[in-house]
């Protein structure tokens, strides 16, 4: 978890105004004041880089958004959820 860590920092101090990381909380930590309901445990990382989030502010209105989640894919069991959009074209595009 300490490149992880290291990742988060670095895009923190490259691109403080569009940082592709909007919440992250590391393992073994207490939850942020802005986050509820998050045991120490519990590893979060959100990561919407500047397409993703033109993405979704394009395409966010329109039927569909698709959420999908996995789970116990790694040795540590964490949950991977992926959020989609459907463009002009029908296709899915990654959103965050």
């Amino acid at each position: 978890m300490t490149s992880v860590k290291m990742w988060v920092q670095e895009m923190n101090e490259k691109t403080p105004d569009k940082n592709p990381v909007p919440i992250y909380k590391e393992q073994g930590k207490e939850q942020p004041a802005n986050m509820d309901n998050i045991g120490n445990e519990d590893f979060i990382i959100g990561i919407m880089t500047p397409h993703m989030e033109t993405m979704m502010n394009t395409f966010r209105n329109v039927k569909v958004v698709c959420i999908d989640t996995t789970h116990r894919t790694n040795k540590h069991g964490f949950f991977l959820v992926t959020i989609m959009v459907i463009n002009n074209l029908g296709e899915g595009e990654r959103a965050a």
